[in-house]
């Protein structure tokens, strides 16, 4: 059995925990949205059971794999990754739910729906969603000062509710928490670009190694948000977020062969002129 999970952010790491403690035979194996489809492939034996985890290949890659195996298996909650297998006419078991839940939660209810969703893993899924709260806030910057790719041994701790180890990562988060925003701050004041993608008023950074948290300070002051990052591969990583309901950034990840949700969503270009225009 193989497991794939969204490698990229904790939302994704986290469902690859549960899927390692839900099948402790499985091989678990981290899976991006720009990674290569054949490299994947190639681990799957004919007719292999096989989840993606908040990830959903495109649908042209997903043919690929069910030429290996008809046993697929999603877990996702990209509104993006529902348009594509509706335009694709494919469809598979699993929990495909576009919003308003983060994917580490829909994981946990479909490999323990009669367990309750434990609450490091529901701090996660809503900070992931960005239902925001002083907890998760906190709770997502303690529980990155550890390792939290799928093996680490703090999600043995978060995965069997142990309450006092989530409020000591609450407490832990708060503590970083207090030297990160006014870096963040000082991050936007001084490197801050202000423009527009189709009219809408934005606001891009260039920074590694920050998160979308990184915009608090000027929350509202703008319609979209985007963090870019110049890959080896010679190509801009982008992440977009918006608050605004009535706006989709998962469209717009779309048109550059990316994807995600209606308030967050990455994709990857050329050149930041494609798509962002500075004032």
């Amino acid at each position: 059995m193989k497991c794939f999970y969204h490698s990229g952010d904790l939302d994704g790491q986290c469902a690859g925990a549960i899927l390692k403690k839900r099948y402790p035979n499985a091989e678990i194996i981290g899976y991006n949205y720009f990674y290569q489809i054949d490299k994947s492939v190639g681990k799957i034996a004919k007719d292999e059971s096989v989840i993606f985890a908040d990830i959903t290949p495109v649908p042209d890659h997903l043919k690929v794999v069910m030429s290996r195996t008809s046993d697929i298996t999603i877990i996702d909650h990209h509104s993006s990754s529902l348009d594509d297998l509706k335009e694709a006419g494919l469809s598979f078991p699993g929990i495909i739910n576009p919003g308003g839940i983060g994917a580490c939660v829909l994981t946990w209810q479909w490999c323990f729906p009669d367990l309750e969703v434990p609450l490091g893993v529901r701090y996660i899924g809503e900070y992931d969603d960005w239902q925001r709260s002083p907890e998760n806030i906190y709770f997502h910057f303690g529980i990155l000062t550890f390792s939290t790719f799928p093996g680490a041994f703090v999600w043995d701790d978060v995965l069997n509710n142990k309450l006092n180890v989530i409020d000591k990562l609450v407490a832990t988060g708060k503590n970083v928490s207090n030297y990160i925003f006014p870096w963040y701050k000082k991050l936007i004041r001084s490197y801050g670009i202000e423009g527009s993608i189709d009219g809408h008023s934005t606001l891009f950074i260039n920074q590694p190694n920050v998160d979308g948290s990184i915009f608090d300070s000027v929350d509202g002051s703008f319609d979209y948000y985007v963090r870019g990052v110049y890959g080896k591969d010679l190509e801009w990583l982008i992440s977009i977020t918006t608050n605004r309901n009535d706006l989709d950034v998962s469209e717009i990840a779309r048109k550059y062969g990316g994807g995600g949700r209606q308030k967050t969503a990455g994709f990857r270009v050329k050149s930041i002129e494609e798509f962002f225009t500075p004032n």
